[in-house]
C-alpha cells in the first residue's frame, strides 16, 4: 500500500504536469511566426534553435533539447514558449530545482502570469519547501480568489503540514463549489472528510 507521503507526492507530480499542459499546451505553434520579410537573421536562427530542440526532445535527446531551448530563449525566440519547453523538459526528469532556475527570472518580469506561478508553487512543493510554495498560491488567489486549483494544492499543503484545519476546510470548500467535478475533485473531497474528522477531535478534545 503506498504512504501517505508517497500518494501526496504522486499527486504533486500529477498537478505539476497538468499545470504545465494547461500553461503550454502543444509545443508545436506556441508563438507566431513572423512574416518571411519580417524576420531577420537573429529571428530565423532563434526559430532554427528551437525547431531543433523540438526534433531532439522528440528523438528523446533531452540533454541535447535543453541546450536548444535554451538556446533559443538566449537568442530572441518567444520567452514563453521557449521556457515551458524547457520546463517540460526538466519536470519529465523530476529536475524541479533545474526548473526553477529557468522560471524565476521569467516570473520576476512577468509577475502576472498565474499560471505559471501557480506551477512554480508545485516546485516549491516538490522540494519540500511548503513555505515558499504557500506564498506562490496566496499570491495566485490574491489576482484570480476562482482559481480553483490554487485552493485545492493550498488546502493539501495546509493540510500536510498541519496548519488552521478551518484554512483547509475553506479552500476545499471553494475549490468543490467552483470545480465539482473536477481533475483533484475525488481528492478533495477524501482530503475534505479527514480534515472533518481532525475538526470533530479537536472540538472533542477542547469540550473535555
Amino acid at each position: 500500500m503506498m504512504s501517505p507521503n508517497s500518494h501526496s507526492m504522486v499527486l504533486v507530480r500529477r498537478i505539476a504536469f497538468w499545470a504545465i499542459l494547461v500553461c503550454a499546451g502543444p509545443i508545436h505553434g506556441c508563438a507566431s511566426t513572423p512574416h518571411a520579410s519580417m524576420r531577420s537573421a537573429t529571428t530565423t536562427r532563434a526559430e532554427d534553435f528551437y525547431q531543433s530542440g523540438t526534433q531532439a526532445s522528440y528523438r528523446g535527446d533531452d540533454v541535447r533539447a535543453e541546450h536548444y531551448f535554451a538556446l533559443a530563449m538566449r537568442n530572441g525566440y518567444p520567452q514563453r514558449p521557449a521556457l515551458l519547453a524547457l520546463l517540460r523538459l526538466c519536470l519529465a526528469g523530476s529536475r524541479l530545482r533545474a526548473a526553477l532556475n529557468y522560471a524565476e527570472p521569467y516570473l520576476r518580469m512577468h509577475p502576472s502570469d498565474a499560471e505559471l506561478r501557480y506551477l512554480v508553487a508545485t516546485m516549491y512543493h516538490g522540494l519540500g519547501q511548503t513555505p515558499a510554495a504557500l506564498h506562490e498560491l496566496d499570491q495566485v488567489l490574491a489576482s484570480d480568489i476562482d482559481h480553483a486549483d490554487a485552493h485545492f494544492l493550498s488546502a493539501l499543503l495546509l493540510h500536510e503540514g498541519h496548519f488552521s484545519a478551518a484554512e483547509v476546510r475553506r479552500h476545499l470548500e471553494r475549490y468543490l463549489a467552483l470545480n465539482p467535478h473536477g481533475v483533484y475533485a475525488y481528492e478533495a473531497r477524501q482530503l475534505n472528510e479527514s480534515n472533518e474528522r481532525e475538526i470533530a477531535m479537536e472540538v472533542h478534545h477542547d469540550s473535555e
